[in-house]
C-alpha cells in the first residue's frame, strides 16, 4: 500500500493486534453511537471480534487506521464496505474520537482515502450515508465533493422525532477537486477546510 499521509495524519492498514482496543473503545463510545447509520448498540469484545470477522469476510473492503501525526496516537478509522466490483461502487465511513470530532481530521482522512480507492479499485462512484440530524458529517462530505443523491424520508426515530437518511455520492469524474484538496493538505498544515 502506498503511503497515505498529510501533515496531520497517516492512514495505516488496520492491524487487529495493534488497533483492536482503540476500535473497541470508539465502537462503544455512546457519544458516537448515534452518528452511525447502523450498528448503534454497545458490543462486547467477543461480539466485536465476530463483527470484524464477518465484515472482513464479506462487507468491509478496506479498513484503515488514522494515526495523528506528531502524537502517533490512534484517533479514528476510515473504511469502505459493500464493495461491488461489477457495478463499481462502495460505501465509505469514518469514525473519529469524540474529542477530535469536527476538528478537520475527517477531511484529511477522506481526502486521502477517496483517491486511494478510485486509484486502486474498479470504482465508478462512492456512497456515504448520514442521518439528517448529523449536520456536521454531512457538511464534511459536501466539502470533500460528495453530492446528495437520495433521501429516505423519516427513516429513523431519534430523540422524539423522525429524521431522513441521506445518501451522498462522489463519482470518479469528480475526483479533480479531491486530488487538489489532498495535495494542499499534504503540502500545508491546514486545519479546517
Amino acid at each position: 500500500m502506498e503511503v497515505l499521509a498529510t501533515k496531520w495524519i497517516r492512514l495505516l492498514p488496520f492491524d487487529e493486534n495493534k488497533h483492536f482496543d482503540a476500535y473497541f473503545e470508539l465502537r462503544n463510545d455512546p457519544r458516537l453511537l448515534t452518528l452511525w447509520s447502523g450498528r448503534r448498540d454497545l458490543v462486547t469484545r467477543l461480539q466485536l471480534e465476530d463483527e470484524l470477522r464477518h465484515d472482513f469476510a464479506g462487507s468491509r473492503h478496506q479498513f484503515l487506521t488514522m494515526i495523528r501525526a506528531g502524537h502517533n496516537d490512534i484517533i479514528g478509522f476510515v473504511y469502505d464496505y459493500g464493495f461491488n466490483s461489477i457495478s463499481g461502487y462502495a460505501y465509505t465511513a469514518t469514525i473519529v474520537r469524540y474529542d477530535l470530532f469536527g476538528k478537520g481530521y475527517t477531511v484529511h482522512a477522506m481526502a486521502l482515502f477517496i483517491p486511494y480507492l478510485f486509484d486502486c479499485f474498479n470504482l465508478r462512484k462512492l456512497y456515504s450515508e448520514v442521518y439528517d440530524y448529523n449536520a456536521q458529517s454531512k457538511a464534511i462530505l459536501l466539502k470533500i465533493g460528495y453530492q446528495e443523491e437520495s433521501r429516505l424520508r423519516a427513516h429513523v426515530f431519534f430523540e422524539g422525532q423522525y429524521y431522513d437518511l441521506i445518501t451522498l455520492s462522489i463519482y470518479r469524474e469528480d475526483l479533480d477537486a479531491v486530488r487538489k484538496l489532498r495535495s494542499r493538505l499534504q503540502r500545508e498544515n491546514i486545519a479546517e477546510i
